[in-house]
């Protein structure tokens, strides 16, 4: 596990983790995420996860910024 911020405790990122693979559809999905992350949070990690598909899917870089506006 290679995590940046070490004043995390590596238990509370298992317990993330553990939380995030325990999920088993949708609506507990978006439960858990409006549990532990703003809007504003949950937006953004939708437009990353929308870069990401983008840049494996070997879109240039300026139609991901038109796309997503990232």
């Amino acid at each position: 596990m290679n995590i940046k911020n070490k004043k995390i405790s590596d238990e509370s990122i298992k317990l993330l983790y553990k939380a995030i693979v325990s999920i088993e559809n949708e609506e507990e999905c978006a439960l858990i995420l409006e549990d532990l992350c703003t809007v504003t949070e949950i937006q953004a990690m939708a437009q990353r996860l929308e870069v990401a598909k983008m840049l494996r899917a070997n879109n240039p870089y300026t139609d991901i910024v038109d796309a997503t506006r990232a």
